[in-house]
């Protein structure tokens, strides 16, 4: 049978040596010979002195910090290959800090030919590998975002509205993905279950929304995920309006808020088009602040209320207009799809009338067309 024990201590000064000072040194001495862990994880970012330090007091025990575990995690939970890409690069450049001081296990000198030069550590040689990695990951990562950012440009010119879905990790947004898309992606009572960009149409709206579901986000997260994992946070850019997903049943949701708040401001989001969604309100606890919109994702409680505030902020954005082309025109139809997708058509006698969502910049596209005439 596998136990977990959990200390709290109250640092009130970080030892430059060890993280923590001599007295809890030496209750982590004892307790290790006692407990005889198969690991230790300390709920903070370590330094590489302190944890190389750590594993010499501890006996070799294995020692991560809060952002190994994370990377742990999220390389079990990564599934396309760009998400693999970013977890694997994260990973990298966190162990490349890792090496900066030397830990004594990479200090043996390895013989060889063809590796590496006379007289070169294995230390050296482990440096050399891993930056010539993390410079390839780079490369293939930076197609794979070239790749998104055409498919971006793709779907703003198909005159959408973009949604993307933000929170913190395990409030329930794949949950809520699934039930607006009517699709099955992954989705667990677990921490970053969605580590991959994913976007569908959002089902029961008759207009083109399309909605996005990103990363969650938690309390300290390393910054060097931020940055392996701007190919995926850079949806929240792009979109339109984000619907920030709040567990209310957390009791340590107002925290939770301040968390995402604080990362979204950082990444110099708009706060006019972040709008709170409270989720989880089958559990009961329904926090009461407006506006807001308070749902269950899992019961279907108040997704039609939501349904109407995403296409209330569709209809504020694209205005319902219709096209007329008499017959004897009918090559400009071709036109016409460039220029924004058709939602009706209508074929009359001598003219057929072709319904479109139009902002101010379609019209004047629509005006340029010689023989296309706006009716409505």
């Amino acid at each position: 049978m596998d136990y977990t024990f959990v200390f709290r201590f109250n640092v009130r000064e970080i030892n430059h040596k060890t993280y923590l000072s001599k007295g809890l040194v030496e209750f982590l001495q004892d307790h290790n010979e006692r407990i005889k862990p198969d690991i230790i994880i300390f709920n903070e970012s370590l330094q590489p002195k302190h944890q190389r330090n750590l594993v010499k007091l501890l006996c070799a025990c294995p020692i991560i910090d809060m952002n190994e575990l994370i990377l742990d995690i999220f390389a079990k939970r990564a599934r396309t290959h760009i998400g693999k890409l970013q977890v694997e690069l994260a990973q990298l450049q966190h162990l490349s800090t890792r090496l900066v001081g030397g830990w004594t296990h990479l200090e043996r000198q390895k013989g060889g030919i063809g590796l590496r030069g006379p007289g070169e550590k294995q230390l050296e040689t482990d440096r050399r590998l891993l930056r010539k990695r993390i410079t390839r990951l780079q490369g293939e990562l930076s197609k794979s975002q070239l790749q998104l950012s055409e498919n971006r440009k793709k779907r703003s010119q198909s005159n959408s509205l973009q949604v993307a879905l933000v929170g913190y990790t395990n409030a329930g947004k794949t949950t809520l993905f699934n039930t607006l898309t009517e699709s099955n992606a992954y989705a667990q009572d677990q921490l970053f279950a969605t580590l991959d960009p994913l976007i569908r149409r959002i089902k029961k709206l008759d207009y083109p929304i399309l909605i996005s579901d990103t990363v969650g986000f938690m309390t300290c997260l390393p910054d060097i995920l931020i940055e392996a994992f701007q190919a995926t946070l850079d949806e929240l850019h792009y979109a339109d309006i984000i619907l920030h997903v709040i567990d209310s049943s957390d009791p340590d949701y107002e925290h939770r808020v301040k968390v995402v708040t604080k990362i979204l401001t950082d990444m110099d989001i708009p706060s006019d088009k972040i709008i709170s969604i409270y989720n989880k309100a089958d559990k009961g606890n329904i926090p009461p602040f407006e506006p807001s919109i308070h749902i269950s994702a899992l019961t279907g409680h108040g997704i039609e209320k939501l349904n109407e505030l995403i296409e209330q902020k569709f209809l504020e954005r694209f205005k319902p207009i219709k096209i007329s082309i008499n017959h004897q025109h009918m090559d400009l139809i071709n036109q016409i799809y460039k220029i924004a997708p058709v939602h009706h058509t209508e074929h009359l006698h001598e003219e057929s009338v072709f319904e479109i969502f139009a902002n101010p910049e379609i019209i004047h596209k629509i005006k340029q067309l010689e023989h296309a005439k706006i009716v409505t």
